[in-house]
């Protein structure tokens, strides 16, 4: 359980803002496998798009088979990059306020002056500052399963493009 001062201190805290940042973790790890396996998906359907461009048949719907090929290659790699946005740790501020700390707050070489001034907003008024991080995780959270549905959709379309441009090549 997450405390101002440790694992020790549980009882501390108020159990709601607690909870709040746990689940908002929780749902920023499964959006994460999500997206990791709809990358290996990701790949299957490259296997098919590509295994469509055959040379030995030049019928009237080649020319539009290959146009399909084409458009499912290109919504296959735009939901690759919708996944891998996903995936990706967000470094820029998501919430702002004065109690909420992001990966942009953390400085880029030790600090232990801003280390100490960050861990000091938690303790000053853990509530608040557990609202905050409730907050900004939830913001990341949402940011993850709104690229996974784009990078998803993508993928749909690029499997249903492909298996036409096969079907008319």
């Amino acid at each position: 359980m997450l405390t101002a001062d440790g694992p020790d201190r549980a009882s501390a805290l108020p159990p709601v803002p607690c909870h709040l940042v746990e689940q908002a973790e929780h749902a920023i790890d499964r959006a994460d496998t999500k997206a990791a396996a709809l990358g290996a998906v990701a790949v299957a359907i490259l296997a098919v798009l590509t295994s469509g461009r055959s040379t030995a048949h030049r019928g009237a719907g080649h020319v539009a088979g290959e146009v399909f090929l084409a458009v499912g290659l290109l919504a296959w790699a735009a939901g690759v990059l919708a996944l891998a946005g996903a995936l990706l740790p967000r470094l820029r501020r998501a919430a702002p306020g004065e109690h909420a700390v992001s990966f942009c707050d953390l400085p880029k070489d030790h600090d232990a002056n801003r280390m100490r001034f960050l861990a000091g907003r938690a303790a000053g008024d853990a509530e608040n500052w557990l609202l905050a991080q409730g907050h900004l995780l939830s913001r990341i959270a949402v940011v993850k399963y709104r690229m996974i549905r784009l990078g998803m959709a993508l993928l749909a379309v690029s499997g249903l493009t492909g298996a036409l441009g096969m079907f008319l090549s």
